[in-house]
């Protein structure tokens, strides 16, 4: 065996064997065996600087991950699986990742509800800078559930100096759609580009409607499930703020300016 090479891809061997959730002896472990298979107990602890004690954890560890042999001594010989199972292993937590995740989705609108039912002091959070504010975006999208609305209030075409409407639409409206999400935009009647690339659409699940001309204030609100995103999109600022009763009052008042504007 190549032990060069081994040693050059060890940073990688190791993320991935951290995802099966080993620690740094068992891994390093590991890669001695995968170099120098008739190692025994004692070696292992020469070359590791470990006590016995340790290494027989830590092998039984390895061994519990299925990634070696079932054996009854290890003093007599430690064998490892062939390094193909890891994928195998990866496969399989990915798989129950993706289910539990599945599950989830299903279970947390009503944890939500849960959440916002209790008695609870309003969280407010003020997010400053390009990274904090795009974070939001990603923040609402997990939150809302499927088949939800968002409603947007102001929207601006200072928000794309911000996020990239590429990057936008690719990371958001994409996901936003493919979820059910439906958003209702009143938007400023002097943003020229937004109206012209973002108008309504179905496919898109979007209704817009222009504010009058003389509704010319800076940044913009969201209101989604339970959250108020007041944006300043000038200085790539944000406050959030997470109340029930609060966010069906602004909900109302966007319902009342949503009615009250032509369509």
């Amino acid at each position: 065996m190549n032990s060069k090479k081994v040693l050059q891809n060890s940073n990688l061997l190791q993320l991935v064997l951290e995802q099966l959730d080993l620690g740094d002896l068992e891994i390093q472990i590991y890669q001695l065996l995968l170099i120098n298979p008739d190692l025994n107990v004692t070696e292992i602890a020469n070359k590791t600087g470990v006590y016995r004690l340790k290494i027989y954890n830590a092998l039984n560890n390895i061994q519990k991950a299925e990634l070696i042999s079932q054996t009854e001594d290890y003093n007599r010989k430690i064998e490892l699986e062939p390094p193909a199972k890891i994928i195998t292993k990866l496969k399989l937590k990915e798989n129950n990742l993706s289910r539990i995740n599945s599950d989830f989705e299903q279970l947390l609108p009503e944890l939500q509800s849960q959440y916002y039912s209790s008695a609870r002091q309003p969280i407010a959070k003020i997010y400053q800078g390009k990274k904090e504010f795009t974070q939001i975006f990603h923040q609402i999208l997990e939150e809302i559930e499927t088949g939800g609305e968002i409603i947007i209030l102001g929207e601006s075409s200072d928000f794309y100096k911000i996020v990239d409407l590429e990057y936008f639409r690719a990371n958001w409206m994409k996901p936003r759609v493919k979820k059910g999400v439906w958003v209702k935009v009143l938007v400023h009647a002097h943003n020229h580009d937004f109206i012209s690339q973002m108008p309504n659409n179905d496919k898109e699940l979007r209704q817009m409607r222009i504010l009058p001309k003389d509704f010319d204030c800076l940044g913009a609100i969201w209101i989604a499930n339970n959250k108020i995103i007041n944006w300043n999109t000038i200085m790539a600022r944000a406050i959030v703020i997470e109340d029930k009763v609060m966010s069906d009052f602004y909900r109302q008042i966007f319902e009342m300016l949503w009615k009250s504007v032509k369509v």
